[in-house]
């Protein structure tokens, strides 16, 4: 399903949004970096990271391979997309619940955070063993997931159904809809707090990788006001509040440095407003965008191109089946020297294998379907 899904937003020039790395080439290379990261996020530190890329270089690929090694180490891994630009950005009471539907859990299967409540609150034992955790929580820790673990009790025991109650407070449903005053938004982060505590419980989780990728898109149609909010997201989930943490923030090399030339004035704005909550550390979050080394993508050589090519195809045959392409060297040459950066060059062998697929009458058509049924 990964697979397929990597193929699919391939054809559409998107990135990747699972664990899929093969089609990754090259990051091999940044492997000690990576296993850095982790070591100091062991520690009980939250550890941040900047990945630069010119746009199409491979750095959703990047995060695909630090998400399965988080994933290796037990790590739940949370991605805060910035490709489609809206309101939600700067209103984490309105993406939480989206980050919790594209989150990636160290289970088999690698469920969503959503996937995992389901199972969760939809059996007697799962409800039961819900609540005796919620219950640890709020009565052994301090803090804002103690204080978010006697909230989902306090839901839970005025509703008649626990596990309904349960599964809309968990899963921010009762949020989506809410306006970004200072008291919805510390609802939505305490959330997060909880949910990271219970799947330390229940599922022996480690501390949490976030990744932030397609940041260069607060410079693309946002305005000073609505880049301004969504920094003070990105002082939450950037600026340490969050225990044994590894963030890190994906954006192409101009965007960081328009980033690091306004981030002194417009942090100092979000600072200075009187809504600003304790945990939206914008003064963090400055220090480390102005100071920290960005980790910078890889650029593939003339083989590594190559293999990536021939990658890209093993994925489509593992998705569709092998596809006869006689002609496959001669085009393959053309694409290497055509294209500019390594996502056109994936999207390029994607389109030619898709368009092949369909005409060999391999693909499924209305006639089948309508047999099938």
């Amino acid at each position: 399903a990964s697979a397929l899904r990597a193929v699919m937003r391939a054809s559409h020039g998107l990135p990747p949004a699972d664990p899929e790395v093969s089609m990754s080439v090259g990051h091999e290379r940044i492997d000690a970096t990576i296993t850095e990261l982790f070591h100091h996020a062991a520690l009980e530190s939250s550890v941040f990271a900047l990945v630069t890329g010119v746009y199409g270089a491979g750095k959703p690929h990047l995060l695909m391979h630090l998400t399965a090694r988080a994933l290796a180490e037990r790590r739940p891994v949370f991605r805060l997309a910035m490709e489609h630009l809206d309101a939600d950005l700067g209103n984490p009471q309105r993406h939480l619940r989206r980050m919790l539907d594209q989150a990636v859990l160290p289970l088999p299967a690698a469920p969503s955070a959503l996937d995992r409540l389901v199972a969760w609150t939809r059996s007697a034992v799962g409800v039961y063993d819900l609540l005796a955790a919620l219950e640890d929580i709020a009565l052994t820790t301090t803090g804002d997931a103690a204080i978010a673990a006697r909230k989902a009790l306090s839901r839970a025991s005025r509703h008649a159904g626990a596990g309904v109650a349960l599964e809309s407070f968990l899963g921010a449903a009762d949020l989506a809809a809410r306006v970004g005053t200072s008291t919805y938004r510390k609802d939505a982060y305490q959330r997060l707090q909880l949910w990271l505590e219970l799947l330390a419980r229940m599922d022996d989780c480690r501390g949490p990788m976030i990744l932030i990728d397609e940041a260069e898109n607060l410079y693309r149609g946002l305005s000073s006001s609505q880049r301004r909010a969504a920094l003070r997201s990105l002082s939450f989930y950037c600026g340490g509040t969050l225990p044994g943490s590894c963030v890190v923030l994906a954006i192409t090399p101009d965007a960081l440095t328009s980033l690091r030339h306004e981030a002194g004035e417009l942090l100092a704005d979000v600072t200075e407003q009187r809504t600003v909550l304790p945990s939206e550390d914008a003064a963090m979050l400055r220090r480390r965008i102005t100071w920290t080394r960005p980790v910078e993508v890889p650029e593939l050589d003339a083989g590594q191109r190559v293999v990536l090519a021939f990658r890209v195809r093993a994925t489509h045959a593992r998705v569709r089946g092998e596809v006869d392409d006689p002609r496959w060297a001669s085009w393959v040459t053309g694409a290497l020297a055509d294209a500019a950066t390594p996502r056109e060059l994936v999207r390029r062998v994607i389109d030619r294998l898709e368009g092949l697929w369909w005409r060999s009458g391999a693909a499924p058509t209305a006639h089948m379907f309508l047999n099938q049924s």
